[in-house]
């Protein structure tokens, strides 16, 4: 349940090969983000993450871990309940927020998992990149591993972000192990990539 939203949410959650719930064995987990019209199955139904993995794992090319799928997008569900509200999808500051006080403790208290920030990574695709960034680069003591594939992220904005939602240069360096940005060149979101790539550079930002 969603004190943020004030409903139920849905969200997917792969497990590796030999995972025991009563086990010992604490694992890594990945918060994997969604695009704009997608779901929270969307990255096993269409993006195969599960096979991905399993291949992954088993070549010894991946550590086991945990991959956390939130539903990132509430307002389907907003609107189906008739409650008033604008639509913002570009606002990222509920899906954040709902990200570290209810979908992280919840993962937390019912998942054998690693609950450090070496062990917490977050990754998303277009505006599921968005949301990465904002949760990511604003809360480097949270992640550690923040990947943002073609984000959605657009001109001033980018580098407005760095004086009013993201944490200082120094900050992200003193804290993060990776941070990746990748879109490709056929992207109508290719120019906001390189963009970013051109800011992060200029502020001496590890990436």
């Amino acid at each position: 349940h969603s004190d943020v939203y004030g409903f139920d949410r849905p969200m997917c959650v792969y497990t590796p090969a030999g995972f025991d719930p009563n086990g010992t064995t604490k694992y890594p987990v990945l918060y994997l983000i969604h695009g704009m019209t997608d779901t929270y199955e969307t990255w096993f139904k269409v993006g195969k993450v599960n096979v991905i993995l399993d291949n992954l794992i088993a070549d010894g090319a991946a550590k086991k871990m945990i991959v956390v799928m939130p539903y990132a997008n509430a307002y389907p569900e907003m609107q189906n309940r008739k409650m008033n509200v604008q639509q913002d999808v570009l606002s990222t500051d509920k899906v954040t927020k709902e990200i570290l006080e209810e979908v992280i403790p919840f993962v937390e208290s019912n998942y054998k998992v690693a609950a450090d920030a070496d062990n917490r990574a977050i990754a998303g695709f277009s505006l599921g990149g968005r949301q990465t960034l904002a949760a990511g680069l604003g809360n480097p003591d949270k992640f550690h591993w923040v990947c943002a594939f073609a984000p959605a992220i657009f001109g001033p904005e980018i580098e407005k972000n760095f004086s009013d939602l993201y944490a200082a240069p120094t900050e992200l360096n003193n804290n993060l192990k990776l941070l990746w940005v990748s879109c490709g060149k056929d992207d109508f979101l290719y120019n906001s990539a390189t963009q970013l790539d051109k800011v992060l550079t200029e502020k001496g930002v590890n990436h």
